[in-house]
């Protein structure tokens, strides 16, 4: 879908501001089918994606055999809590982890394991659902105001996967990655304005998807504009 394609553009480009695009090791942590990692494959990174659904890694092997990147991208099936016992003594330059840390069961255990991997200097990006965007997303893209109300202060939301999700603050994601030694680099919103601007169909006219994209470059670094997006990413250096 077209604000799928705009968070994948924008989070990557919020990303390359504080990493290189070739030679880097990426993990990426809860990656389904690596799709996100392609631009970095496509540019000479070894990706090793981890996740633990047999299903979104079957056709993540599919996908990059057909894109020829089998040989840039490889897959292990795990629960991101036993990651170290798939991966071993690899070490990477940057992790991602994105929209999965609202689906865990105890968030400071997933960020200590995503992490051990990580080089000292590495960078990690996380994305998770922002708390804030929830009353926003049930007035506008569902209209239905009375959902909005309830909204308010919202600490879970359900989502597409018909599952429930923690609904989470930057502020707490900052606080649990300088609690692992990380320092902060920059926090970004993704999709600030596209889920709560017109109905899907006039999203989908290109000119217009055009403007809102752009609008959504313009946005995502911006304070307080970033506090309201759809989800909220976070960038942080391994001390």
């Amino acid at each position: 879908m077209p604000w799928s394609r705009i968070r994948l553009k924008v989070e990557i480009s919020n990303l390359l501001r504080h990493v290189g695009q070739s030679g880097l090791k990426i993990l990426d942590a809860g990656g389904g089918n690596g799709y996100a990692t392609i631009p970095f494959a496509q540019n000479g990174c070894q990706v090793v994606v981890a996740d633990y659904s047999e299903a979104m890694l079957a056709d993540g092997q599919k996908l990059m055999s057909d894109l020829g990147l089998d040989k840039s991208v490889s897959f292990v099936l795990t629960r991101l809590e036993d990651l170290s016992s798939v991966i071993h003594d690899q070490e990477f330059d940057v992790v991602m982890c994105h929209n999965v840390l609202q689906y865990v069961e105890s968030i400071p255990v997933v960020l200590r394991s995503i992490l051990r991997p990580l080089k000292s200097q590495g960078v990690v990006s996380i994305i998770c659902m922002n708390r804030y965007s929830i009353a926003y997303h049930q007035a506008f893209l569902r209209s239905d105001l009375q959902a909005a109300k309830a909204a308010i202060g919202a600490t879970e939301t359900n989502t597409m996967f018909e599952s429930t999700a923690r609904a989470l603050a930057v502020d707490e994601i900052v606080k649990m990655l300088e609690g692992q030694g990380c320092v902060i680099q920059a926090d970004y919103g993704v999709r600030c304005m596209i889920d709560y601007w017109g109905d899907n169909e006039r999203k989908t006219e290109p000119n217009t998807l055009a403007q809102l994209e752009e609008l959504e470059f313009a946005l995502s670094a911006e304070y307080p504009y970033k506090l309201l997006a759809r989800f909220f990413q976070v960038i942080a250096q391994k001390a």
